[in-house]
């Protein structure tokens, strides 16, 4: 986790100095239609109003997309809301978020042993609270970023929109607390690292995800138990890696292709190359015949 951090810390860095494309709106015009408001696990908190976030009108002038979340909003539980300016928001793109905005808080929320500040210096240094808990409005169809799309070290609890249909890679910049998610009725791949060194104890992953993709999972070091839907086809490599606790694992009985998903073509696209991989490796705790064996069954070869 640490190292992420610092990593994330460099960039940016990197990100002011060479300065970036500013989003077209920040805040205004009140505060947002009604839409829905936390689901569970997530509990208290509203809908935020326009003026807590960074956003953009689509060129096409019928949707907004957020770019960034404001210095000065509230924090806590972030209910995104399902309309601003009286256009549905479909997107949060947080790639050209401008320094320390954005769903980012990491720069700034470390001491120098890169240890979490506590809430009252966060306060003391004139920075965003903590955000603990956030909800996707159902109208949002894709959600991207950057070299994280949320690097949110306090975030617990994420709620996502019904119709997203891919969880984008390094959806969490190592999110060490993130222990409850509510999935997408429609999800069907969960890209690379969206979730490492999360906090999750138990995951039964939705029936309808098709892929699970490198590093998905890795290093999760609360994870016991993962149930694996029947409509699984493509597991990554370091899937499920490296996550000491983790002994149990409910598995499909079919089989599953095994590989690593990575640049093609100099770079230009990335895809899907079979091969032995280390998707369950790095787990002292599977242990059991039982769970190794319906694990190999499914084509798996990548030890434990």
């Amino acid at each position: 986790m640490r190292w992420r951090l610092l990593l994330t810390a460099l960039a940016a860095l990197s990100a002011a100095a060479c300065g970036g494309k500013a989003p077209a709106r920040t805040g205004g015009g009140g505060d947002a239609a009604p839409g829905g408001g936390p689901v569970e696990p997530v509990t208290g908190g509203k809908e935020a109003g326009a003026s807590d976030f960074i956003y953009e009108i689509k060129w096409s002038g019928d949707a907004v997309i957020i770019t960034g979340y404001q210095k000065d909003a509230a924090g806590g539980n972030v209910v995104i809301p399902a309309a601003i300016e009286g256009l549905p928001v479909v997107a949060v793109n947080t790639s050209n978020a401008p320094y320390g905005t954005g769903f980012d808080q990491s720069l700034g929320y470390l001491d120098n042993k890169l240890n979490w500040l506590s809430d009252a210096r966060v306060r003391a240094k004139g920075l965003t609270p903590y955000i603990t808990s956030m909800v996707f409005p159902d109208t949002i169809t894709e959600i991207q970023g950057g070299t994280y799309v949320l690097n949110l070290g306090k975030l617990t609890s994420v709620v996502l929109p019904k119709n997203l249909k891919e969880i984008a890679e390094n959806f969490t910049g190592g999110g060490g607390e993130l222990s409850s998610i509510k999935w997408p009725e429609t999800l069907e791949i969960i890209g690379e690292g969206a979730f490492d060194d999360s906090g999750f104890t138990e995951l039964v992953i939705p029936e309808g995800v098709k892929e699970i993709r490198d590093r998905a999972f890795w290093g999760c070091k609360k994870l016991t138990s993962v149930t694996l839907p029947g409509s699984v086809e493509r597991i990554g490599d370091l899937a499920f890696a490296d996550c000491p606790l983790l002994a149990a694992v409910t598995m499909p009985a079919k089989t599953i292709q095994y590989g690593t998903y990575h640049d093609l073509w100099q770079g230009f696209e990335k895809g899907w190359q079979s091969g032995v991989n280390g998707a369950f490796r790095g787990n002292p705790k599977l242990t059991g015949a039982a769970v190794r064996k319906a694990i190999t069954d499914t084509g798996y070869t990548g030890g434990f």
